[in-house]
C-alpha cells in the first residue's frame, strides 16, 4: 500500500460517504501542495478564519466537507453563524455539520440541537455530528443523541476513546472522527501517522498534511504493542453516570 497514490477507500459509518484513509484540515489547502483525491474529507474548524475559508473555497469545490462550529453565546445566533461560514466557503450545504459541545447537559436543555436538526431538514447539512474534547462527554453524546458522527480526540498519545467510547458510538450507529481542537495534533511523527492509518476504520483521523510516500499503517503486532503500552500507563475513564451527562 502506497500513500498517497493508492489510497484505500471506505464508507464512513452509516453516512453513505466514501472517504479516503484520513481527512485533512482546511489550512492544508491554503498551501501550494498538489490537491489530494476528491474523496478526501475536508475538515473546517471554528478556528479557521473567514479569510481562510474564502481563500481555499475554490480548491475544495468537489470534495466532501465537515464544517465544525462552536456554540455561540446565544443559541438563536447559531443558524446565522453557520450560514455565514457556508457563504465564505461558497457552498449552499455541507456533507457533515458538526457542533463543538463543551457541556453535554446544556446541549440537551438548550436549542442548539434543534437548530441542527432544522438545518438538516432544510438541506443545509446531509449529516449531523457532535464534537467533544472530553472522551466521557463524547461517549455520553454517542449514547444519547441521534446524530451520525461523533468527533473526539483519538491518537497515539491519547487512546482513551479506545476503552469504551468508540465501541459505544459504533454500536449506536455513529461514525467516529479522530479530531482534536485543543492543542497541537500529534501527527508530526511517522509513528503517529502509522497509528492513525492503522486505526482509520475505528476513527477517521484528521491530519494536517498528507502522509509522505513511504507512510504505512502499523502492522498488527506493532499496533497491539502501542495499545498495551498506553493502557499500562493510563487507566480507563470512570464509568458514566446512569442518568445524566458527566460533570466537567
Amino acid at each position: 500500500m502506497s500513500f498517497p497514490e493508492d489510497w484505500p477507500e471506505h464508507e464512513l459509518g452509516n453516512t453513505g460517504l466514501t472517504v479516503g484513509p484520513f481527512a485533512l484540515r482546511l489550512p492544508f489547502f491554503a498551501q501550494s501542495h498538489s490537491p489530494p483525491k476528491s474523496n478526501t474529507l475536508v475538515v473546517v474548524t471554528p478556528g479557521d478564519s473567514e479569510d481562510l475559508l474564502m481563500q481555499t473555497a475554490p480548491r475544495i469545490t468537489r470534495m466532501p466537507v465537515m464544517l465544525c462550529v462552536g456554540e455561540p453565546a446565544f443559541a438563536r445566533r447559531l443558524r446565522g453563524d453557520i450560514e455565514q461560514r457556508l457563504s465564505s466557503l461558497g457552498r449552499s450545504h455541507v456533507d457533515i455539520l458538526t457542533l463543538q459541545v463543551t457541556d453535554p447537559a446544556e446541549l440537551k436543555s438548550g436549542g442548539a440541537l434543534q437548530t441542527l436538526f432544522d438545518l438538516r431538514s432544510a438541506g443545509i447539512a446531509e449529516h449531523l455530528g457532535l464534537y467533544c474534547g472530553d472522551v466521557r462527554g463524547a461517549e455520553w453524546l454517542a449514547l444519547n443523541t441521534a446524530v451520525r458522527v461523533i468527533a473526539t480526540p483519538y491518537n497515539l498519545l491519547d487512546q482513551s476513546a479506545d476503552y469504551r467510547m468508540i465501541d459505544a458510538a459504533h454500536e449506536h450507529g455513529h461514525a467516529v472522527i479522530a479530531l482534536s481542537l485543543e492543542g497541537k495534533q500529534p501527527h508530526d511523527t511517522s509513528e503517529a501517522v502509522a497509528f492513525a492509518l492503522a486505526t482509520r476504520h475505528r476513527a477517521l483521523p484528521v491530519l494536517d498534511a498528507t502522509p509522505d510516500h513511504n507512510s504505512q499503517p502499523m502492522d498488527d503486532d506493532t499496533l497491539r504493542q502501542a495499545r498495551e503500552t498506553y493502557r499500562r500507563a493510563h487507566p480507563a475513564p470512570d464509568p458514566l453516570p446512569r442518568s445524566k451527562p458527566p460533570e466537567e
